[in-house]
């Protein structure tokens, strides 16, 4: 195979393999990058065994296909272009395969592409379209909220359930939760029902690839899922397990409600949390028109006033992690929020003032001495 294209599409074509490209794996084949060159486009395909990406680079000005072929490009190949500028050629002879910038030459020993595993083909359950905004926004209102630990494999995951053309998103990590309902006329099937979870790891992955000016295809299938934008298709492998039923967790009826700017509330938080033991601050909310926020550790305390716009509701004092908190209210895009509370040791939830906005984000409190 032959062909030339300029560095900087490589780099970015590398870019976007993130951490797929040389994963730790038992196959040694994966380290690499399949790569297939056709007579009018050519394909990168990357895979840690779970997760594989797939990209098309078409044929035209900037790329030259002068002749076809299939090998894998080893890992070391995309690290050394990514210091090259300016048009490159690719070219492989054999087990060899030759960059070349001008005068510069350098080569590497590719693998056999036939041991490259393929990608199974299965019918799709359901397909999903999403404008790139809106797929953004599902990502960071549920993504953080998962588990990063493997204690419960199916909390690494953001569920996806699926009724006719409501689509609800969720993740928890037993001490947050994020959650947004999605409507979408876009679908393969309008009575298809899907309960699945996606690893949320491929998700923030998928949302950092795309080009989220374009939409967002999600084709859910019997054990993976494909995130297709453009020419870049993200496939990924289902985790299995039953996750729990978390709409009992939230609460549908409050004692408590107060509406704040989310930037004031954020930078005071932001700073008390440097005086905080384990991350934890205290609300304590009264009469007075102003919301008492306070934290401490073995070193230094710290106490600050924050105003609210509205009021509904008791009394109360009650804490909480302010990391889950401050990552919680980075997720709501509108300026104003509501924190709904119901009890000093029952979970409360933070959504944003604009009714239009279906995402909410609930916290557990702490029990404080």
């Amino acid at each position: 195979m032959n062909f030339t294209m300029d560095a900087s599409t490589m780099n970015q074509i590398s870019k976007n393999m993130g951490s797929l490209l040389g994963a730790k794996t038992t196959i040694p084949v994966l380290t690499g990058v399949l790569t297939v060159v056709q007579e009018n486009e050519i394909l990168f395909t990357v895979s840690d065994g779970a997760d594989t990406l797939v990209q098309r680079v078409m044929r035209s000005d900037e790329v030259e296909i002068n002749t076809t072929g299939t090998t894998i490009l080893p890992k070391d190949f995309f690290t050394t272009v990514r210091k090259m500028r300016g048009q490159i050629e690719v070219c492989t002879e054999g087990n060899i395969v030759t960059v070349t910038k001008g005068k510069t030459e350098l080569s590497f020993t590719t693998m056999i592409a036939d041991e490259y595993p393929k990608i199974a083909e299965q019918a799709p359950l359901s397909q999903l379209r999403y404008s790139g905004p809106t797929f953004k926004k599902i990502v960071e209102s549920t993504a953080f909220c998962a588990a990063t630990s493997e204690t419960r494999p199916v909390l690494t995951g953001v569920n996806l359930k699926m009724e006719g053309k409501q689509q609800t998103f969720v993740s928890t990590d037993s001490h947050r939760l994020g959650n947004i309902h999605v409507l979408t006329s876009d679908c393969l099937e309008e009575n298809t029902n899907v309960n699945q979870t996606i690893p949320a790891s491929a998700l923030t992955h998928a949302a950092k690839t795309f080009d989220l000016s374009k939409d967002v295809f999600v084709v859910n299938y019997k054990n993976m899922v494909a995130f297709v934008n453009g020419n870049v298709i993200y496939y990924s492998r289902l985790i299995e397990g039953n996750f729990p039923d978390t709409s009992r967790l939230i609460p549908q009826q409050f004692s408590t409600e107060l509406t704040f700017n989310k930037n004031e509330l954020r930078d005071t938080v932001q700073l008390l949390k440097e005086a905080s033991q384990d991350s934890v601050v205290k609300f304590v909310i009264d009469e007075s028109l102003f919301v008492k926020i306070s934290a401490k550790n073995e070193l230094a305390k710290g106490n600050a006033e924050v105003a609210y716009g509205e009021k509904i509701g008791e009394d109360l004092t009650i804490s909480f992690s302010s990391q889950y908190f401050l990552e919680a209210l980075n997720a709501i895009e509108n300026e104003i929020i509501k924190i709904s509370f119901c009890g000093a040791m029952r979970p409360f939830v933070i959504r944003s003032s604009d009714e239009n906005d279906t995402s909410l984000q609930l916290i557990l409190p702490v029990r404080t001495y």
